[in-house]
């Protein structure tokens, strides 16, 4: 009697030539992903905002200029965004470095013990380096 697994078993000599070309795309992809992103990106962009031309198409706009009209909308949408986060950004980042000293002995009082109570793990903390240090690095960041 033949086993039911015969019929399904798997040919290797057929698979891996097919693992080993898959293998080699997907080292050829991250070899050229810093190549192939601006054009993956383009595309999905391509894709999302095709709708809105159609759209526009259908209410006798010319495909070229609803492509324009579309561009345009995305690039201010786009500054819009950015204009609004990136003082939000600029504020938090003040804050955080504001409150560092203060997060830095909370680090160092409790968590450090902490560390040291339930998983027997001893760090040291230089805080005067580390606020130096940011302090250095923070002036020249802006």
């Amino acid at each position: 009697m033949t086993s039911p697994y015969s019929q399904t078993s798997i040919h290797w000599n057929k698979l891996i030539p097919w693992l080993l070309i898959a293998i080699a795309f997907g080292v050829l992809l991250y070899a050229l992903s810093d190549i192939l992103t601006p054009f993956l990106l383009g595309a999905v962009l391509a894709y999302l905002c095709n709708p809105f031309v159609i759209a526009l198409e259908k209410r006798r706009l010319p495909r070229p200029w609803g492509s324009l009209l579309t561009m345009a909308l995305l690039a201010s949408i786009i500054l819009l965004v950015v204009l609004l986060i990136v003082p939000l950004l600029w504020r938090e980042a003040r804050l955080l470095v504001g409150r560092l000293p203060q997060t830095i002995d909370a680090i160092q009082n409790i968590g450090l013990p902490w560390l040291q109570k339930h998983f027997g793990i001893t760090l040291q903390l230089d805080a005067d380096t580390l606020r130096t240090w940011i302090a250095e690095h923070w002036s020249n960041a802006g």
